[in-house]
């Protein structure tokens, strides 16, 4: 009687632990989709405000767009100042340089300093002496775009 007690004790217990780590494991993976999605947010709507404002000469939009926390800042560049040395060295991150002077990404998503995402925006300008521009992520960035040409927006701190 007592044996059988404490056979049961045992699985209860295994079994349990087995719902704790795959109950945590599975919350974890929850919380990073939850993370992509805000991220695949943010994209759609800069992508979204970047469209509208191709087409809006002169029109000026201040923005604020969520981002989640553990990216530590987003940074634009305009892939058309690449050549010049003031540009280079704005940079200051052999890393960074070299992904922007591969023209394969003008956008740059910081997680403390380790670069975390890379992509290519199209038609941006950013009008900053350097042509790169970082900003600071609090949960939100604030940015202002400002329809230049059919196919171009400036895209300044907000």
């Amino acid at each position: 009687m007592v044996d059988s007690k404490i056979i049961m004790l045992v699985l209860a217990v295994i079994i349990g632990g087995f719902v704790i780590i795959f109950g945590v494991k599975s919350l974890s993976s929850v919380g990073g989709q939850m993370s992509n999605t805000a991220f695949d947010d943010f994209l759609m709507q800069l992508n979204t405000n970047l469209i509208k404002y191709r087409s809006s000469y002169k029109e000026v939009q201040l923005l604020e767009l969520s981002l989640p926390k553990k990216y530590t800042s987003v940074c634009f560049a305009d892939l058309a100042l690449t050549g010049k040395e003031s540009f280079q060295n704005a940079i200051g991150n052999s890393l960074v340089m070299d992904t922007l002077m591969s023209g394969s990404a003008n956008l740059i998503v910081f997680n403390d300093d380790e670069i975390e995402r890379t992509l290519f925006v199209e038609g941006i300008v950013v009008p900053e002496d350097q042509g790169y521009m970082c900003i600071k992520n609090n949960g939100k960035i604030k940015i202002s775009l400002e329809g230049i040409t059919n196919d171009r927006v400036s895209v300044t701190r907000g």
